[in-house]
């Protein structure tokens, strides 16, 4: 038998008050995450009055490491672009030898770092710890399969300039810092595979140039905000209630699935290459791939008519099997929620961690291709919170959980 959620004006209140407590709370910006770890120890509270069990799991991360690996390379580049201009005033080959340098190394931490969500340059940065929570709801009968509904709580660096430029700005921007740091890096190993020629003539015009393209690193420097974190009311803390009001529904309705252990998982250090899910999987990965399991990741649901499977991310590693697509897209219609395949432009989400193990995931979020939410910024307030959408991806969710019950 299914299981058909009933929402009322009490399980509206629940969300948006939530929310709206964490957002108020548990704010500012944090040099030791200890506003991440409060939000984790309260909803770790919260879900211990709907779950069988529910533990915190401390996690160490480099809380820069998504701004340190964009304005890192950033202020590498600037600095190599000055040493090689400077290579024309002196015939040593440490110019462009620590320009070359320099260049492959800032290459390396975008690509690696900003990018795919590797440690590159974390060694640069100050270590910090967050907090996983993670609440189980047993199958009323043995146990055979399991959904795990995971969002994240982690708050991010205000995106300084999503608050004025929509996000196809932002992407144009990045896509012309790669190609200026890859055109500057393929220069300097022309200059060097020529056998370091004078820098004169067309040299000096190419070093000339290579100054030029700081117009576009040095607004690079200041892209994320070093002291404005944003708790992400709709950004983050949406996907993370919807998680939690799943949990509720299912508690007060007293149901269980049959067969099928529900699980809801926040995570933290996302925004420092999905840190929070990758130490997850490291602890729990024999359990997680020796039984059935499905991932469903909830975030920025801010727009109704906007909801989407996520079928790409910046890196382009995220995969969604066609089972999956399937299963959401039959879900989708049976409880009347229109569901679109939709990129993350500039970003990532827990479910490229995931997938990486083997382990079925997939994302869902509401957020349009103009929204102010679809990055972290000051707008991404508790006025911005869609009770709607919230309400409208919870019954997806439910639903994706019943056919994932009944029929895998």
């Amino acid at each position: 038998m299914k299981h058909s959620p009933y929402f009322d004006d009490e399980s509206r209140k629940f969300i948006s008050e939530g929310v709206r407590y964490i957002a108020d709370t548990f704010k500012g910006y944090d040099k030791k995450n200890v506003h991440e770890s409060d939000t984790a120890e309260y909803l770790r509270n919260v879900l211990s009055e709907f779950a069988d069990s529910v533990s915190l799991q401390e996690v160490s991360y480099r809380p820069g490491a998504q701004a340190a690996a964009y304005t890192g390379p950033a202020a590498l580049m600037i600095f190599s672009s000055f040493v090689f201009f400077m290579s024309r005033f002196s015939e040593s080959p440490a110019f462009p030898i620590a320009a070359l340098f320099f260049g492959l190394f800032a290459l390396c931490w975008f690509v690696y770092g900003f990018l795919f969500g590797r440690p590159v340059g974390n060694f640069l940065l100050r270590k910090g710890r967050g907090k996983n929570v993670y609440a189980v709801r047993n199958s009323s009968s043995g146990f055979a399969k399991r959904v795990i509904i995971c969002a994240n709580i982690d708050s991010a660096n205000e995106y300084r300039y999503s608050t004025g430029f929509p996000p196809n700005w932002l992407l144009i921007f990045t896509l012309l810092f790669a190609l200026g740091m890859v055109f500057s890096v393929v220069i300097f190993l022309i200059f060097m595979g020529a056998g370091l020629p004078r820098t004169d003539g067309a040299w000096t015009k190419i070093g000339v140039f290579q100054l030029f393209l700081n117009i576009i690193y040095i607004p690079a420097l200041f892209f994320f905000s070093r002291k404005r974190k944003v708790r992400g009311a709709a950004h983050n803390l949406s996907g993370a209630y919807a998680a939690v009001g799943i949990m509720r529904e299912l508690s007060n309705s007293a149901y269980r699935y049959k067969d099928t252990r529900v699980e809801c998982l926040l995570t933290c250090g996302k925004n420092a290459g999905q840190r929070g899910a990758g130490a997850f999987i490291k602890n729990n990965h024999e359990e997680l791939t020796g039984i059935r399991t499905f991932i469903v990741v909830l975030e920025s649901l801010c727009k109704s008519d906007e909801i989407a499977l996520v079928v790409r991310d910046e890196s382009g590693l995220l995969k969604i099997k066609d089972e999956l697509f399937s299963l959401i897209s039959t879900a989708s219609g049976n409880v009347g929620v229109k569901i679109k395949r939709a990129p993350i432009k500039l970003g990532s989400t827990d479910a490229v961690r995931f997938n990486h193990a083997g382990i079925s995931a997939a994302t869902i979020r509401a957020v349009g291709k103009s929204s102010r939410q679809y990055y972290p910024n000051r707008f991404d307030s508790t006025k911005t919170i869609n009770g709607e959408c919230i309400e409208k991806v919870m019954r997806l969710a439910i639903e994706i959980i019943n056919l994932f019950s009944e029929n895998i």
